[in-house]
């Protein structure tokens, strides 16, 4: 499995309430919320959509920050960073009653002082009851594709090479980072060799991840041990170079001609999605359409690192491609629209009970046909 993939593996045991999906205990669970803060909320972008949160039991999804109702009877998931301001907002909803139950999850470790803290807020408000589960998800970073992940630090560059920030600054800076490479290594269940340049803050990072690492390793019950197949250690140690941004700075201003770097620097790509405005011709008003651009579009997969000349020739071929298929369909179903039509109105043929069957037959041609439409639509517009 890539690092993507055991992300959302996480994420969506974590919306089990840290049951698997398959058990069937984790069957019987109600319906829940979703809580999570603002940096939790990119990580769960580009990994979940709307319709795989509801697939999980998931009927609304709510800021943390935000100004929320009381749920009565329905337990609450919050996937939040162990933060001092989340902490006290948690502690503020279960003085407020405002779920049945409330399963905590942080995306990064959570430190005893904020433990505490969190136990006191509870005690005060006397809801310590209806916190059924805490638990550290190590999961402080945002994955983009199966090979590539962001830790999500906004002006880095300019923090790393900033010569009158302050020393607590500073630290906070390599904490962070060292906190979600950790994640990283965790979720992949390895233990690298790390190689990195001196006298740099890529040396600071290195220094604090290997102490963190060793540190962890002389616990009992290690994450790493708990992760590897059968308990056992994983032996093959993976090479985890670090290096400045520096080394290499004027691929900071590179913009390629490839279909994947234009889009994301014309259209304000962000978490694996673009904004288009486009005219509605029944209101004759602009509208903004969203479109998810990751490894579900299979225009978008191949033509990621193709030449930005050479996208037209293939939006050509796609749309001759499905005419041709489309002309063989009509001559089928005698003529039917492709939007309108259903299988089950074709005269001969009986009306059959809805089944899910996803798992162990392809959808219907005519349904993979107007699925096919609607990304050829989109593929034009972007």
């Amino acid at each position: 499995m890539s690092l993507k993939e055991k992300q959302t593996s996480t994420l969506i045991r974590m919306l089990n309430l840290n049951k698997a999906p398959e058990s069937k205990e984790s069957l019987d669970e109600p319906w829940k919320l979703l809580v999570y803060d603002e940096f939790c909320r990119d990580i769960v972008a580009p990994l979940l959509r709307v319709g795989d949160l509801r697939k999980h039991g998931v009927t609304l999804h709510l800021s943390l920050m935000g100004e929320r109702q009381a749920v009565a009877d329905v337990p609450a998931v919050y996937f939040v960073l162990p933060t001092k301001e989340n902490i006290k907002r948690i502690g503020q909803d279960c003085g407020g009653h405002l779920y049945d139950s409330y399963h905590l999850n942080f995306a990064s470790h959570l430190t005893q002082d904020l433990m505490e803290e969190l136990a006191l807020s509870t005690l005060e408000s006397s809801t310590t009851h209806q916190i059924s589960k805490i638990f550290d998800q190590y999961v402080h970073f945002i994955s983009y594709e199966s090979d590539l992940f962001s830790l999500g630090q906004k002006n880095s560059f300019f923090d790393f090479n900033d010569h009158s920030i302050s020393d607590s600054k500073a630290q906070l800076n390599i904490s962070n980072t060292v906190e979600s490479l950790f994640s990283v290594l965790v979720t992949l269940g390895v233990v690298p060799i790390i190689r990195c340049p001196k006298n740099g803050a890529a040396e600071a990072i290195a220094t604090q991840l290997d102490q963190k690492l060793h540190d962890h390793l002389q616990s009992m019950g290690n994450l790493f041990s708990e992760s590897s197949s059968g308990g056992a250690t994983n032996f093959q140690r993976p090479v985890l170079i670090l290096l400045d941004r520096s080394v290499d700075l004027p691929i900071m201003l590179h913009h390629p001609w490839t279909y994947q770097p234009l889009v994301h620097d014309l259209l304000d790509m962000k978490l694996n999605r673009v904004q288009i405005e486009v005219n509605n011709p029944e209101t004759n008003k602009k509208e903004t359409k969203h479109y998810d651009l990751d490894e579900h579009d299979s225009f978008w997969t191949q033509n990621t690192f193709s030449p930005f000349q050479n996208i037209g020739e293939s939006v050509n071929s796609h749309l001759k491609e499905y005419k041709a298929t489309m002309d063989d369909f009509k001559k089928m179903s005698g003529g039917m629209d492709i939007e309108n039509y259903d299988e089950s109105q074709v005269l001969g043929r009986d009306v059959q009970p809805k089944r899910d069957l996803t798992r162990f037959v392809q959808w219907p041609r005519y349904v993979r046909l107007q699925r096919q439409r609607r990304v050829l639509l989109q593929r034009l517009k972007v």
